[in-house]
């Protein structure tokens, strides 16, 4: 499979276990060596967002910062994006 194939499966499944987490409203990420995810929601910790990563690449290093979102953002949640996988056997 080509690079970009591998990138969109990665992507796609990190879209999934991310957006399956309800107060999540996006993430932002980065690769410098660690996976570094910038999320956006009202989550009450990292751990949830930990926790969808690293069953996904256990071997992998992860940092996440959060950003909490106000009233001015709220619309946001209506815009959610929610891409669901499914095996097809």
């Amino acid at each position: 499979m080509e690079k970009s194939g591998v990138f969109q499966q990665w992507i796609e499944a990190l879209d999934s276990a991310l957006f399956g987490i309800p107060e999540l409203v996006d993430y932002r990420v980065t690769w410098d060596g660690k996976l570094t995810i910038e999320v956006y929601g009202k989550l009450p910790s990292q751990e949830p967002i930990l926790k969808a990563v690293k069953k996904l690449y256990p071997q992998l290093e992860v940092s996440v910062s959060m950003a909490s979102i106000g009233k001015e953002q709220r619309s946001a949640y209506l815009g959610k994006r929610h891409i669901i996988l499914k095996d097809i056997t």
